[in-house]
């Protein structure tokens, strides 16, 4: 799968779009991920805006944008994340 910044003409914001490669299960997942994380509300959880069928090949899951990089970068330095629970 590939992350890309997108932009929702519609309401004027930016968007994270998962793209993910059309194959046998990948209607199936995409569809349960997009469920799941829409059914849960906490301020550490993006919310799911759409997804879909991209072209014939492909898949798309459109969520909110968050700044700040990627997971694998923060973890790229050796560093453990830190947590705060309030």
């Amino acid at each position: 799968s590939r992350v890309y910044r997108g932009w929702q003409k519609i309401l004027l914001r930016p968007v994270a779009v998962k793209i993910i490669d059309a194959d046998e299960q990948a209607e199936a997942r995409l569809r349960r991920e997009a469920k799941i994380v829409s059914s849960l509300d906490h301020p550490n959880i993006v919310k799911v805006f759409a997804f879909g069928r991209f072209d014939a090949d492909h898949f798309y899951l459109a969520t909110e944008w968050i700044e700040g990089g990627t997971l694998a970068d923060k973890l790229s330095n050796g560093s453990p994340l830190s947590l705060s629970f309030t």
